[in-house]
């Protein structure tokens, strides 16, 4: 059974300035079931438990301010003069919640110097859009506050550091896994799964729990598909808990470029993409194993070919993450979990082979012991990293 969640999008505008009926019939296709906008977004990443049909837009308001006053406007107070004004002018839109403001100015609150209250954003789980952020992965990101998702962060705790999760917009860990939608402008990628398990909507039928002894996994080996909503229940999402050497849980799921209609068909690469869920409540990106090879055509622009790759290792929590089998015809793709140390036992000819695509006619001292390394153990290190 979905849960029904009423957004309602309220369309204002300062004093004097005239209604934009291009800027109303773009979020009422926003809203419109089956044309790939919010409707279509949140009923699929939440695996079909949110239902935003019954959404509406309202409006043109007029605010009693002007356009350089609304520059001198922290968010906060936007967002309440805006519901304050619409509400007053039509009851029904109390019974909607949560809220979108839309203020038909470039860039509300510019003269702000308050952190937090500059500029379009949420506040208390409201949403205000202004013309400078008229795309889908701004709205929808804001929306996910709205429905009580935190930002994706680095292991540093620096905020917006998933390429794989909406919840980084519009950062993504400095690239960029959208694409443009002809109606919507920039749109996806997709929400990371520890976010997706936690909200509730991903079933724990859908998750591979991978035994642990809290210190390191049990050596497995597992299928997993595409990160995607299925229509029947399929174990997608490979989970580690660990306890040392602190308390958290990886969360591993293999992320492709869909289709034309998929969220994902930004992505520049193929990838296992790696998070972590920590109790404060927050994603962190790790890392990822790229699984196809990026050309030309690119971010990268130039020329440049970054290979897919085979392994991640995790020496801090002894976690190794290894492809085995990558199959294009069903999307899936075959991992091994195993401790860190299992790995780095391997021989020399094993890990070079892998790491470096080396022909097996290579030589250590030649090939591996070179430009100034002292020790085959350093060799070793840096191939490791």
């Amino acid at each position: 059974m979905s849960t029904k969640i009423r957004w309602a999008v309220l369309l204002c505008k300062c004093k004097g300035v005239a209604d934009r009926n291009d800027i109303k019939q773009y979020f009422v296709n926003f809203f419109t079931e089956g044309l790939f906008g919010a409707v279509d977004y949140w009923h699929d990443i939440s695996f079909l438990e949110l239902d935003l049909r019954e959404s509406a837009v309202f409006g043109w308001f007029e605010l009693p301010v002007t356009s350089e006053e609304i520059k001198r406007t922290r968010r906060s107070d936007a967002i309440n003069m805006a519901i304050n004004t619409a509400t007053n002018s039509n009851n029904g839109i109390a019974d909607f919640n949560p809220k979108i403001v839309f203020i038909s100015e470039p860039f509300i609150g510019m003269n702000i110097t308050e952190g937090g209250q500059q500029g379009a954003g949420s506040s208390g789980g409201q949403v205000i859009i202004d013309l400078g952020v008229l795309r889908a992965s701004f709205i929808l990101h804001e929306m996910g506050h709205g429905h009580g998702l935190n930002h994706s962060l680095f292991l540093d705790g620096t905020h917006y550091g998933s390429p794989y999760c909406l919840m980084s917009a519009e950062q993504y860990g400095n690239t960029d896994p959208r694409y443009n939608d002809p109606r919507f402008g920039l749109s996806g990628p997709r929400l990371c799964s520890p976010y997706t398990y936690k909200a509730g909507w991903l079933p724990e039928l859908n998750l591979i729990r991978i035994q642990c002894n809290g210190k390191r996994p049990l050596p497995t080996t597992c299928i997993l598909p595409t990160f995607r909503f299925n229509d029947s229940v399929v174990p997608q999402v490979a989970v580690i808990d660990f306890d040392t050497p602190q308390k958290l849980s990886y969360f591993i799921e293999y992320r492709r470029a869909d289709a034309k209609d998929g969220w994902d068909r930004g992505l520049q690469q193929d990838a296992i993409a790696i998070h972590q869920w920590r109790p404060d409540g927050f994603a962190y990106y790790v890392g990822k194993i790229g699984t196809s090879t990026v050309f030309n055509g690119n971010p990268f622009g130039d020329g440049t070919v970054v290979p897919a790759e085979k392994i991640y290792i995790d020496a801090k929590f002894d976690l190794s993450i290894e492809v085995i089998s990558v199959s294009d015809s069903d999307g899936t793709i075959e991992i091994r979990i195993a401790p860190a140390a299992a790995v780095q036992t391997l021989s020399v000819l094993k890990i070079t082979k892998e790491k470096l695509g080396i022909m097996p006619e290579f030589s250590i001292k030649n090939q591996v012991l070179q430009n100034g390394r002292k020790s085959l153990r350093d060799s070793l290190v840096e191939l490791l990293a």
